[in-house]
């Protein structure tokens, strides 16, 4: 991969990051990742990748604030051993604010979880099979989705054994809830006994 196309899409669009205004090496992370072909915003929003000198306790507070959001929060070390590698890593191992088993997961391990969910929480959103992989290609892009195709296709019935757990654990979940001001289930209130 080349230098300039490092933190991009596999669409060419630059991956977003917003350095946390704490860094002391603000300046010279800004410089870097836009020399790498990504984008830095100065406030983060969904979706973008917030880049911290270290796991710090004075910001877990702010890291699980933004992982609410939807940003995830990653070390200065991602961005320095991506460089160095000549490839964008997997931000896994650089995440700050999950718990330690999650980090230390193996990246194949991680991405065929991370597939299994997408597919079983919101199949019913995309139109065409590819748009998954297209979906997870941004959420994770060090896998094009062409590698999540692959990956799927490849593992197709691990994934497909992680996906019926997940969808009757979901299942399990919504005919336990009770509505408001009501001591009828979600059973009774579709019309079942």
């Amino acid at each position: 991969m080349s230098q300039n196309a490092l933190f991009k899409y596999e669409d060419g669009q630059g991956i977003t990051f917003c350095v946390h205004k704490q860094n002391p090496r603000l300046k010279e992370l800004v410089e870097l990742i836009n020399a790498n072909g990504g984008n830095c915003i100065p406030h983060p929003k969904p979706g973008t990748f917030c880049i911290f000198f270290q796991a710090n306790p004075t910001i877990s507070e702010e890291i699980s604030l933004l992982k609410s959001q939807g940003t995830i929060s990653t070390t200065i070390a991602w961005i320095y051993e991506s460089i160095l590698s000549g490839q964008l890593l997997p931000w896994y191992q650089y995440q700050i604010g999950v718990e330690e088993k999650d980090s230390q997961l193996d990246v194949l391990t991680r991405d065929l979880r991370e597939l299994a969910m997408c597919i079983a929480r919101h199949s019913q959103m995309f139109f065409q099979p590819d748009d998954a992989y297209r979906y997870l290609a941004r959420r994770f892009p060090h896998r094009t989705s062409n590698g999540f195709r692959e990956v799927h296709q490849q593992h197709q019935d691990v994934v497909q054994s992680m996906i019926d757990r997940v969808v009757a654990s979901i299942d399990r979940l919504v005919l336990s809830v009770d509505f408001p001001n009501s001591n009828n289930t979600i059973d009774t209130y579709a019309g079942h006994p």
